[in-house]
């Protein structure tokens, strides 16, 4: 016989063809379900991602126009529509923004160059904007004091801030071969009138700044830029962790897309911006100084040739040989994953990582969902065949006892206790009762003595011989 395979002939063909169905249904839906529970920790990120964060920014120094573009974004609510509660903090008086960071007090802060020494000591800092294209950083003194250069200040006395935070100064002394230990460094005292009164003959100030002081005492400043002496550094530069930037990528492009468009504004706009720092923060400063250290920025800032925040990677690597040649700095020093790119191309090696993860994962699934769809197909053959069975005997014992009730001979099934365990309708017929009511009785009960055995019963008989005994 030849069978044809293009029909389906019977029930085992329709149910090996439901099973394939459901087998591939459930990988398909299984392998679905595992990939969506691999993206939604992400999904859940970045959800919660700029939902009204509370962010702290950690400035440099005391709250004045140096910063206006901060204050701008908070004011005009740039901050706000980016989905970010803001807090400014104000440096000074021993807060730094690289401890306040470094310690998880603030998200963001404001330093200089020197964060490129601060990330080679294991700090992970990374510059999202530099804000000031050339450093505002100068050696104060006073006009009369000849003090002109550099070397004028050996054995002199110098006030530095802490450390290398005033990075630009030390690289003047270390690219004019003035060994530190040649100047009487003193820690900054923060108070122009030590210079005033002579009680130091230099000072680390800003130009947009302290000059004005000097100026309004009747005394002309002495500058020392750091630019005449081959050190032109970047400053003012917006950073961050890079724990902010892996957990939080779209809140730091956020807060840095906000920063910059207050700059803009605030550029645009100085009046306005100086009002609201009298108003709202209550600046120690008069308008006029406002206006003189608005004028000093936007010569070191270039908002109308240069984009407000802009990062040359060969300006810093630059700055990272300078460094370099001083000994600040490494010779095998790279800048990679300190520059904020905001737009970072994928990593190939650990997509591929996460493409055999998932590939994995997914065949290994396939797999179980497949061992476990055979067993329970076999199981379920099994079933089948076992009910077909006992259709069978069903079906094979119901002719049987049709033919045997049919028989007009008594016949009657006994155990050996001669308990009757089934007796055709003739036998049945014979004593006038019907054949359940005699299933269990003793036999000889109904065709013999019903408290004995039969004598010689044929029955005993057979069962001590194991051969048939006829009546």
């Amino acid at each position: 016989m030849v069978r044809d395979f293009g029909k389906v002939k019977n029930g085992e063909d329709l149910s090996n063809l439901k099973w394939l169905r459901d087998f591939w249904l459930i990988v398909i839906w299984t392998n679905c379900l595992s990939i969506l529970f691999l993206f939604i920790p992400i999904l859940c990120v970045q959800a919660d991602e700029g939902s009204g964060d509370k962010v702290i920014l950690q400035l440099a120094w005391k709250h004045q126009f140096q910063f206006a573009g901060y204050y701008t974004a908070l004011d005009r609510g740039y901050y706000r529509k980016a989905g970010l509660d803001v807090t400014i903090v104000e440096g000074g008086g021993g807060h730094f923004a690289r401890e306040e960071l470094h310690s998880g007090r603030a998200h963001y802060g404001v330093a200089g160059v020197e964060l490129l020494l601060h990330r080679n000591q294991g700090d992970p800092f990374v510059v999202l904007a530099s804000i000031f294209q050339h450093s505002p950083a100068i050696l104060l003194t006073k006009g009369d004091s000849n003090i002109l250069h550099p070397q004028n200040l050996i054995n002199r006395r110098v006030m530095l801030l802490p450390g290398k935070k005033d990075a630009d100064i030390l690289a003047i002394f270390k690219n004019e071969d003035i060994p530190i230990s040649l100047i009487k460094r003193m820690d900054q005292s923060y108070n122009l009138n030590d210079l005033i009164e002579g009680r130091t003959d230099a000072v680390s100030a800003y130009i947009t700044n302290e000059p004005w002081f000097l100026e309004q005492a009747g005394i002309r400043p002495g500058i020392i830029k750091p630019q005449t002496y081959g050190v032109d550094f970047y400053s003012d530069c917006l950073f961050t962790t890079e724990d902010e930037i892996n957990k939080r990528p779209e809140r730091v492009k956020a807060f840095l897309d906000a920063s910059l468009r207050g700059w803009g504004y605030a550029m645009d706009n100085q009046e306005e911006i100086i009002d609201l720092l009298i108003d709202r923060y209550a600046v120690n400063k008069k308008r006029d100084h406002l206006r003189y250290e608005a004028r000093a920025m936007e010569k070191l800032i270039f908002p109308k040739l240069v984009e407000i925040g802009h990062m040359n990677p060969g300006r810093w690597q630059h700055i990272a040989d300078t460094f370099k040649t001083l000994g600040e700095l490494p010779s095998d020093f790279t800048l990679k994953g300190f520059l904020y790119d905001p737009d970072p191309k994928p990593d190939i090696r650990k997509l591929k990582i996460a493409l055999v993860s998932v590939i994995c994962i997914l065949g290994f699934t396939s797999i179980l969902i497949f061992v476990f769809f055979k067993m329970n197909h076999r199981l379920r053959e099994e079933i089948i065949e076992r009910k077909k069975i006992e259709k069978s005997l069903r079906e094979s014992e119901a002719q049987k006892k049709a033919i045997l009730h049919g028989i007009t001979v008594n016949i009657a099934f006994v155990d050996k206790d001669l308990n009757i365990l089934w007796v055709n309708k003739t036998a049945a017929d014979s004593v006038g009762i019907a054949p359940g009511e005699m299933i269990g009785h003793k036999c000889h009960k109904f065709w013999a003595d019903p408290l004995k055995p039969c004598e010689n019963c044929p029955t005993l008989k057979a069962f001590e011989t194991k051969n048939p005994n006829r009546l």
